[in-house]
């Protein structure tokens, strides 16, 4: 399971992480994982799915509004796409809320 992976290269990695619950009153379109960007400090939201899978209406809605924040929102369909974003120099940012990855 990708969820799985990524979380047991966190934990690898010493990057602490917080899994989001889904389920009755949890809110909609919450992504599946946070975790701290240790190189510029922001909080990153990470959504997983399978590789054809795609965001949600409510999971875009959820991007949309936390981009005005200082968090950052990274789609990952494999453990590999988070490796990459944390070893992108280009995902550093200067201040958190300049884009959404």
């Amino acid at each position: 399971e990708i969820k799985r992976a990524i979380k047991d290269y966190f934990k690898l990695m010493h990057i602490d992480y917080f899994h989001n619950l889904a389920g009755i009153g949890a809110y909609k379109g919450l992504p599946d994982l946070c975790f701290f960007d240790k190189r510029d400090g922001c909080l990153v939201f990470l959504e997983v799915k399978r590789p054809n899978g795609f965001l949600s209406p409510h999971q875009d809605n959820f991007r949309e509004l936390i981009s005005m924040y200082f968090v950052k929102f990274l789609l990952a369909k494999s453990v590999d796409d988070v490796i990459n974003y944390l070893k992108d120099p280009n995902t550093i940012l200067k201040h958190c809320n300049e884009h959404t990855l």
